[in-house]
């Protein structure tokens, strides 16, 4: 199954190597900037205006779910079922003065938690991986953060030598 979104908030399905392509979702109405799977049968979705979408059954259902923070989610990760996080860059400094946004939900989506207000940085988050619940990195233009308690507190930033960082994982 190969799963493709645009920009505008189609989202594409084929079961045949791209042969094909059925739009599976015409209603969203938001752009969408990163798409994840954990398996072959839970993915996440950033987008715009606070939004994620949960994809479940091989990318038959989706389920919108709303953070609470009206900004372009530029990543969102899921650990499990249950815990997801995103990022976000404000372009709204006027109400969002203090940069971007490093949001956690351990309940599926639900209720969302900002974790990047404790951070004294001023930097856009473009990555995230996550081992486990607790020990956290994003990128973050050339700088790669940490944590290993889940976002409560933060290492000293990391340079990453002379290039900007898109995203990080581990294998």
């Amino acid at each position: 199954i190969m799963i493709s979104t645009t920009q505008d908030g189609l989202i594409l399905l084929s079961n045949d190597k791209s042969e094909s392509w059925k739009f599976k979702m015409q209603e969203f109405n938001r752009n969408i900037y990163n798409l994840n799977f954990l398996d072959s049968s839970l993915g996440i979705a950033a987008c715009d205006s606070g939004y994620i979408l949960k994809v479940t059954n091989n990318g038959e259902d989706f389920e919108q779910k709303y953070t609470g923070y009206n900004v372009p989610l530029s990543n969102a990760r899921n650990l499990n079922e249950d815990f997801i996080y995103a990022t976000g860059n404000p372009t709204d400094y006027y109400n969002y003065p203090l940069g971007s946004f490093f949001l956690t939900s351990s309940d599926g989506g639900d209720i969302w938690e900002n974790k990047i207000r404790s951070i004294a940085y001023n930097l856009s988050f473009v990555g995230i991986s996550m081992p486990d619940s607790l020990n956290i990195w994003l990128c973050a233009d050339q700088k790669l953060l940490r944590t290993n308690d889940g976002g409560y507190s933060w290492f000293e930033p990391t340079q990453v030598a002379g290039m900007s960082s898109q995203d990080i994982c581990f294998t």
